[in-house]
């Protein structure tokens, strides 16, 4: 409907990612993992913040991972100047492990 976000301010806010490091150490039956993102301004990096966590949050919920609520209290999503950190996203090998499987499923088919 007319008054939307698609029709004010909120179209013009862009973000692109210019690099990505992730990396994941095994805990046990865990996994822990951790990365940084790379935007260009630290206003974007801010935007960055809150949309990832909205994001992490939606991919949890969809690939129905069990107690949710455990895995994103111990999340931390932090602003470093232009660099967005990841670190404390714990999430156990038999919610990962189908994850990963679609992944690797879905690029053979490409």
């Amino acid at each position: 409907p007319a008054g939307t976000a698609l029709e004010n301010e909120l179209t013009r806010i862009r973000t692109a990612v210019n690099e990505i490091w992730l990396g994941g150490n095994r805990e046990g039956d865990d996994f822990e993992i951790e990365g940084a993102f790379s935007v260009s301004t630290e206003k974007q990096a801010k935007l960055f913040t809150a949309v990832l966590k909205l994001v992490i949050t939606a991919w949890l919920r969809q690939e129905k991972v069990a107690d949710i609520g455990k895995v994103l209290k111990t999340l931390d999503v932090t602003v470093d100047g232009k660099v967005v950190r990841v670190s404390g996203f714990k999430i156990a090998e038999k919610e990962i492990v189908p994850v990963l499987l679609k992944f690797i499923k879905k690029d053979e088919k490409n």
